[in-house]
């Protein structure tokens, strides 16, 4: 196979498998050591995937800013976000908001599409899926806003990608 060009090889028509291997020029290697080989489990782990990150929040209806996530040592692209209703919404929630970054410049859920009536119910939810690129230590807030410390019961949902290998939700 040294002298044949890769173009000329029969093509694999199927999924490789993860043990199947390929060829790699490792350019941070000297001249002479850059040909190697990666198996196509090794080479799947090194692509970015999507996670979800989840979080039940029962704090008090009018508790203010919630933690809901912080962002680790690498950048995260938050992809959806979803706020779900565990049960019956007291009626102490007036709104919740969901914002993100510095001082909550970043909103993915704003207070009026998160008003208590699209939440009220067993599994209403609201949601974004709008992008968004958070750097690394920048949080992600719930805004409970009502009249009363009675508890909510939701579950927050979030689908991202490290923008760089260590990134994840917290």
């Amino acid at each position: 196979m040294a002298d044949t060009k890769l173009s000329a090889l029969t093509e694999l028509a199927a999924t490789p498998a993860d043990a199947d291997e390929v060829y790699i020029r490792d350019v941070s290697e000297v001249a002479s050591a850059e040909s190697k080989r990666i198996t196509i489990a090794n080479l799947k782990a090194a692509m970015p995937h999507d996670c979800v990150f989840t979080k039940q929040v029962t704090s008090a209806a009018n508790a203010g800013d919630v933690l809901v996530a912080t962002v680790t040592t690498q950048p995260c692209l938050i992809k959806r976000l979803i706020v779900r209703s565990n049960g019956a919404t007291t009626a102490d929630l007036t709104n919740i908001g969901v914002y993100g970054g510095a001082g909550k410049v970043v909103t993915f859920i704003d207070n009026v599409t998160g008003v208590r009536a699209n939440i009220a119910a067993a599994d209403q939810q609201v949601y974004t899926s709008d992008p968004v690129s958070l750097p690394a230590t920048k949080t992600i807030v719930i805004t409970l806003t009502g009249g009363g410390a009675t508890a909510v019961d939701f579950q927050i949902d979030i689908e991202y990608e490290a923008v760089v290998a260590g990134g994840y939700l917290l």
